[in-house]
């Protein structure tokens, strides 16, 4: 099951990827002929720079709401399955995977998923095109190590367990529940060991060892019981299944431990996915705030440039004194009209002041 975090992760490389794409966008406009005014040209990428800066600042503004959902389904998530491993329940075949995933691995042990023997069991009554491979492949799962363990379940009735030496061609069922399901792993034990094994069809119920002397004295610890039983046997094992002595359980003490261990992993997994989006969180909004301010910078330095083609830039309200006319505003003028006006003004005030202190009044 894919964690929130994990979906947040790969929603920032989206993102970034769509920024890259915008970016990319922006210098298509580099290869394309220059038709008119370079002037033209460089405004028309200034408006491509503008509108990748809206979109940022909309992906800026979205943030916030993205990074709540992401981390209300992270307590949400931090909320399910919260009567995992409670007391006197049935434990589902999700609950026996994780138990058995919190496992130290090794190479000697493989541990099937808990559905794979009634998915092959049953292979023989659906049409679907992949339940025809399921048996080869479980066999091939059956290699390549001492032990394979193998959880059975027979109509969300009871769990079992068998465990196939690989040296031996052996299966071992151990069943809590005075060999419930015994009769029910026959047929597919049958066949592995004949079909996939080689093993004479006189002899193949010599391969399968029942070991039905274990009690789970109720009606709701056999999920438990077949990972204490895993648990044990990993422990106990020395080169052969049977000569092992697995000794007592107490599996209302295992559920415990297992609910304990279960609820410690979902606060921590909780703690370390909240850190990990805020880490997320502050790397995207710089990364953002760093890409906006890369854009502005860009427009300003070509409005800059823009406004300097051919040595004619606009200057912008300029105000010369004059000590008749008063202050003399101008909203824009460009550097040809500055060069004239100043020197112009400066003059025709010289004028009038000799005109004004010099020359006889009437």
């Amino acid at each position: 099951m894919k964690r929130p975090i994990d979906a947040w992760k790969e929603d920032v490389n989206y993102w970034k990827g769509r920024a890259e794409g915008a970016e990319n966008r922006l210098t298509l406009i580099i290869d394309i002929e220059k038709n008119g005014d370079e002037g033209d040209y460089k405004k028309e990428y200034i408006s491509l720079l503008e509108e990748t800066i809206k979109e940022k600042q909309e992906e800026k503004k979205n943030l916030g709401e993205e990074v709540k959902k992401i981390k209300n389904k992270i307590v949400e998530v931090s909320n399910s399955n919260n009567d995992w491993f409670t007391p006197k329940k049935w434990l589902t075949d999700k609950e026996i995977d994780w138990a058995c995933q919190q496992l130290e691995k090794s190479d000697k042990h493989k541990i099937l998923p808990s559905h794979q023997f009634h998915y092959v069991r049953e292979a023989g009554r659906l049409i679907e095109a992949e339940a025809y491979k399921s048996f080869p492949e479980l066999l091939v799962e059956l290699d390549d190590c001492e032990l394979v363990f193998i959880s059975v379940v027979q109509n969300e009735f009871h769990w079992s367990l068998l465990v196939y030496e690989t040296k031996s061609k052996t299966f071992y069922h151990y069943d809590t529940l005075n060999g419930a399901n015994y009769e029910y792993v026959k047929p597919l034990v049958k066949d592995i060991l004949v079909k996939g094994r080689e093993i004479p069809e006189s002899e193949w119920e010599s391969h399968l060892i029942p070991q039905h002397d274990i009690h789970q004295g109720n009606g709701y610890d056999c999920g438990v019981a077949v990972i204490a039983l895993v648990v044990r046997i990993m422990e106990k094992y020395d080169g052969s299944l049977n000569s092992i002595e697995l000794g007592e359980f107490d599996f209302g003490k295992v559920r415990e431990e297992m609910r304990m261990k279960y609820l410690n992993k979902k606060k921590q997994e909780s703690q370390e996915d909240l850190k990990n989006l805020t880490s997320l969180e502050k790397e995207f909004l710089t990364y953002l705030k760093e890409e906006l301010l890369s854009k502005e910078r860009k427009i300003q330095k070509l409005e800059e440039s823009i406004n300097g083609l051919n040595g004619n830039a606009v200057a912008e309200n300029v105000e010369v004194s004059h000590p008749l006319l008063g202050s003399i505003k101008c909203g824009k003028i460009n550097k040809t009209g500055l060069f004239i006006m100043v020197p112009a003004v400066m003059i025709f005030s010289v004028l009038s002041y000799v005109f004004g202190h010099f020359l006889p009044s009437k």
